[in-house]
């Protein structure tokens, strides 16, 4: 499974206090670190840190977490957008904007981690990215640039482009059933 978002793209859309209020709880930690409150610094400095904390305590089990919804978040764009796109590659990370498939990721993820129930601002992201996806499916529209990581944009403008086989009827192959 490809990975379209990282943790600081959550970050980016929300803030790192957000994450770190819906990431810190965890009712399975007991003892020290069952009290351990983490902040929205202490978790920025955490994802970004050259050794992340995998060592159980409730820093690494918010990492976790949100490691955990980006998986789901991913999941489920590919089980679309594989569909329509088999060989899709996601662009390298650069300057520029983030791709669709980058912004689903995030909205789905957060919608996972902060979304409180029906009318949610998170809960309304992720609704409308689910029914973008089912139109990115179904055809009705497409994802631009290089799609198959090949380095050439896969779109020209004023084409459409597909691939289809050869015509199976044609009028020499009728001539016996039509009329002339």
């Amino acid at each position: 499974m490809a990975r379209y978002a990282v943790i600081a793209d959550l970050a980016a859309q929300a803030s790192w206090e957000m994450l770190a209020g819906a990431a810190g709880k965890d009712d399975l930690l007991v003892g020290d670190d069952a009290d351990e409150v983490i902040d929205g610094a202490a978790l920025r400095a955490a994802v970004n840190s050259e050794t992340p904390p995998t060592d159980g305590t409730a820093m690494a089990g918010a990492i976790a977490r949100l490691e955990r919804a980006l998986d789901d978040a991913c999941a489920l764009v590919d089980s679309y957008l594989l569909r329509r796109y088999p060989s899709y590659e996601q662009p390298a990370r650069g300057s520029e904007s983030p791709t669709p498939v980058t912004v689903w990721t995030v909205d789905l993820a957060l919608e996972r981690l902060l979304g409180r129930g029906e009318g949610d601002e998170w809960n309304l992201r992720g609704q409308n990215v689910r029914s973008q996806l089912k139109a990115l499916a179904a055809g009705d529209i497409e994802l631009p640039g290089d799609i198959d990581g090949d380095g050439e944009d896969d779109h020209v403008d004023g084409e459409i482009l597909f691939e289809a086989p050869a015509a199976t009827f044609s009028r020499s192959s009728l001539s016996g059933f039509v009329g002339r």
